[in-house]
């Protein structure tokens, strides 16, 4: 009757990275014009001194929606053949920021709300992914407070403070046949084997995390600017109760295995640790004449400082899973430069194109279908047109060309193994695309 319990715990240990996105933010939050050398409320994110110039009060909203798709083809490399596993999603990604100096020469305050990063995914539920990740949710939503202090005309200071309010949610199977192969000596054809499948499930929780940035942005004539700034991580904390379903295989024995404590529905109360890392921001804008202004920009960010998702277990009927807990794995850094080319063609029109390019910050042996990321290509061209001297209307398109990856040295991390359970491999290919398009509205009360 003890191989029940024993089983469980090891089989819930199997879970590791459990959110669905690999560790950066979003390089469009404010819309594809932001940059830390821009003077608008738009770019609040990116370097909190952007509100500096605000004259009066300003507000600047940019409604996106973006779609994007990925399909992992799965090769084991055992002559096994699999069907591709994909994920389809279209989502709003709201912006709002407003910034006044309240009557003040050199102070201004600004309130920006937005969603800087996360990921939705939802895979087929008998895909081959389906050990590593079903259905996913990472969702932070952030309401961001800033303060920027003017000393001279020429020179911005400013700090924010961050609130954030985080959703999450999880599904995936866990694969039962190692652990029987050691004990039963089953052949190799049981792997992966449906009913020896347990489904696993966290539902939708919510966290609270705080966090600031700080930045500076000079001014030493009309032609140059240079912005800098730094983004501190945040740590999402979720308290939750994680829901263990009994394979099929053990339907049939419910006695014993009620006995045992592998119910119907194990319910596991955990705690699931996600960080967002630290960010460091830089840019330079040059306006060598009145109808042409060159922004270039670059942001480094600290992935290796930050883990994957880490869970701990709380309190369970199953023994073995109290006070344990798995760490996630490293990622590593990653990097992405750009720049946006502006043309006032007409008094009343601005259009431009944006480019920037992203270094994955996910090794090889780490990717999978929970954490994935791609060297990337971003383009996209945007117009702005004032239609009087309070209100400015604009509208963007912008498309990411996500370079495919062909995975065949996935490894389990160490702090993510177990000599028993053994996880399912995720090489293969990987591909994905994803398109944004957005209006975007800027009024001068």
């Amino acid at each position: 009757m003890r191989l029940f319990k024993n089983f469980c715990a090891l089989s819930l240990g199997f879970l590791g990275p459990l959110a669905a996105l690999a560790q950066g933010v979003s390089p469009s939050v404010g819309g594809l014009t932001a940059s830390p050398t821009r003077l608008s409320p738009n770019s609040v994110f990116w370097n909190p001194a952007s509100i500096g110039g605000a004259e009066d009060t300003e507000l600047e909203a940019n409604l996106a929606l973006l779609g994007a798709w990925l399909i992992y083809d799965r090769d084991s490399g055992d002559g096994r053949l699999y069907d591709s596993s994909s994920t389809e999603i279209i989502a709003p990604n709201p912006f709002l920021s407003i910034a006044s100096g309240f009557g003040t020469e050199d102070w201004r305050i600004g309130y920006a709300t937005y969603f800087p990063t996360g990921a939705i995914a939802d895979y087929q539920s008998d895909g081959s992914q389906r050990y590593d990740l079903i259905s996913a949710m990472f969702l932070p939503w952030q309401h961001q407070f800033s303060l920027a202090y003017n000393p001279t005309p020429k020179l911005t200071l400013a700090a924010a403070f961050i609130y954030s309010l985080a959703f999450f949610r999880s599904e995936l199977d866990i694969d039962m046949s190692p652990m029987f192969a050691k004990i039963l000596d089953l052949p190799d054809e049981f792997r992966e084997e449906p009913s020896l499948s347990s489904r696993v499930k966290i539902p939708t929780s919510t966290a609270h995390s705080f966090g600031g940035s700080f930045g500076l942005l000079y001014r030493p004539n009309i032609q140059w600017s240079l912005g800098l700034s730094i983004l501190l991580p945040m740590r999402y904390v979720f308290q939750t109760e994680m829901m263990v379903g009994r394979a099929s295989f053990f339907r049939g024995i419910n006695v014993a295995a009620d006995s045992a404590g592998y119910q119907e529905s194990n319910a596991v109360r955990s705690q699931v640790e996600i960080e967002t890392p630290a960010v460091i921001g830089a840019g330079l804008r040059y306006q060598p004449f009145g109808y042409w202004t060159g922004e270039y920009y670059g942001r480094y960010v600290l992935g290796s400082m930050t883990r994957f998702t880490t869970l701990k277990f709380q309190s369970s009927n199953i023994e073995r899973l109290n006070q344990s807990q798995r760490l996630g794995a490293k990622a590593s850094d990653s990097w992405l430069v750009g720049s946006n080319q502006s043309f006032s063609l007409w008094k009343n029109l601005q259009t431009g194109v944006t480019g920037s390019f992203h270094w994955n910050g996910v090794n090889d042996e780490l990717l999978s279908t929970s954490r994935v990321d791609f060297d990337t290509l971003s383009v996209g061209i945007f117009g702005r047109y004032r239609w009087n001297t309070k209100l400015n209307l604009g509208i963007e398109y912008g498309h990411s060309f996500m370079f495919e990856r062909t995975i065949t040295n996935f490894t389990t991390p160490p702090t993510e193994s177990m000599d028993i359970i053994v996880n399912p491999d995720a090489n293969g290919r990987y591909r994905a695309s994803m398109d944004k398009l957005a209006v975007s509205l800027h009024y001068a009360f």
